[in-house]
């Protein structure tokens, strides 16, 4: 059994490959990576593929693996990328091939909505039509997000089919509307698919690294930048100042899931073959964190008071007009996400001897920021220069479907009680 990964030089991508590896001692792969040509390919997926090795400290070399890896490059949403000899090389001496498809614009800004579609929707599309030719594959393994949930809060079940009330972005559609055609083309054509739904992907559960600075290592390192740059504008000296969050809602959760338990969930879900096809999977955390939770954890880390304000209270700029209304719904909502198929087929075992808790969330930031300040992005630490962020929240409560201006406020006293 071999392995065909879109995506490959994306951080679950390279992680799944480096695992898949592992325990196949006699499998190959052969990644797909968007790049201009067959050498920029090859020196991106090398890179990340070795530090990927590197994070989750196998006791293996690179020298070991490369031989077994096959690198492909061009734009999933466009044809021709099949047509090149390694390509057709590759599949025809393949046998039975499991299709991993990670590619994925992860952009949530409203300016790259149609670039999101182009890549997410029509590369999905684009990509069936291309595989369906080929010799040989076994299973179609869609890497969609638990957030297809859009503004729809609460319990979420993993075989829901029913489209969400509405979705805070571009990003979130897509991945819906790809679902959709992973369901009805490979039911049409009696191919076997899984859909696994990660939801926000951390560094390593043990070693704590990480080489992607996306998703919530991006609200960090935005939260920092938005720091410094409200030192050098001169803030207030010698004032204490506080970072104002929104209105939080008291049972608002942010769920992580670190990468290295998310690749070995999904490749065992995959090595159930049949038993575990036609069904979606949520990977993700059994135990999210609360959003209180979360920013108490991070004060200390980033310098940083986080306040829990009323929108009319808050008279500074606020984080939706300093870049940070993109991340905001992924911290005021609840979701419960239901893991049922996971624990069905035994995947849940990795999570169960792992303890996700304040204290690894505190180790996997400390690694994320000593990380940016080896890349040469300094943490500038100051105490007694804390910024003024502030968060008028009313914005991003109108994009939402639920919560209000009266939300919950969390009191000093709520936060104690944690």
């Amino acid at each position: 059994m071999n392995l065909f990964v879109t995506g490959a030089s994306g951080f679950l991508g390279a992680h799944t490959i480096i695992q898949w590896l592992s325990q196949q001692p006699n499998g190959k792969v052969a990644g797909l990576v968007r790049a201009p040509t067959e050498a920029a390919a090859r020196d991106k997926l090398r890179g990340v593929l070795k530090q990927a090795l590197h994070d989750q400290n196998l006791d293996l070399e690179w020298a070991q693996l490369e031989p077994r890896i096959t690198v492909l490059y061009g734009d999933i949403a466009e044809y021709g990328w099949h047509e090149q000899a390694a390509f057709k090389k590759w599949f025809a001496a393949s046998g039975r091939v499991r299709v991993f498809h990670n590619a994925a614009n992860q952009s949530l800004r409203d300016e790259d909505r149609r670039l999101v579609w182009r890549h997410n929707v029509e590369g999905t599309r684009v990509l069936l039509s291309v595989l369906l030719e080929q010799p040989g594959i076994e299973s179609f393994n869609y890497i969609s997000t638990a957030y297809v949930t859009g503004t729809r809060e609460g319990h979420i079940l993993e075989d829901a089919t029913e489209r969400p009330p509405d979705f805070y972005n571009g990003h979130e559609e897509s991945k819906w509307q790809a679902e959709q055609i992973v369901k009805q083309v490979c039911s049409a054509q009696r191919l076997p698919y899984r859909i696994f739904r990660p939801s926000i992907l951390v560094g390593h559960s043990v070693t704590h690294r990480a080489f992607a600075m996306t998703g919530f290592y991006a609200f960090i390192d935005k939260l920092l930048r938005t720091k410094q740059r409200h030192k050098l504008a001169g803030a207030v000296q010698n004032t204490p100042q506080k970072l104002m969050a929104p209105s939080f809602k008291r049972a608002a959760t942010l769920n992580l899931v670190p990468v290295d338990l998310a690749a070995l969930e999904i490749l065992d879900l995959m090595e159930q073959g049949m038993m575990s096809a036609y069904r979606c999977f949520h990977i993700t955390n059994e135990r999210p964190f609360s959003v209180a939770d979360l920013c108490f954890a991070l004060e200390s880390l980033l310098d940083m008071q986080f306040s829990y304000s009323a929108p009319q209270q808050a008279q500074q700029p606020s984080l939706v007009e300093l870049g940070l209304r993109y991340y905001l719904p992924y911290l005021m909502d609840f979701h419960r996400f239901d893991r049922r198929n996971v624990h069905l087929f035994g995947a849940a075992r990795y999570q169960e001897r792992y303890l996700f808790d304040l204290t690894r969330l505190r180790e996997l930031v400390s690694a994320f920021l000593k990380q940016r300040a080896q890349a040469g992005i300094p943490r500038q630490d100051n105490p007694a220069a804390q910024p003024v962020i502030s968060e008028a929240v009313s914005a991003i409560l109108k994009r939402s479907s639920h919560g209000d201006a009266t939300a919950h406020q969390w009191s000093v006293h709520d936060r104690e009680m944690l």
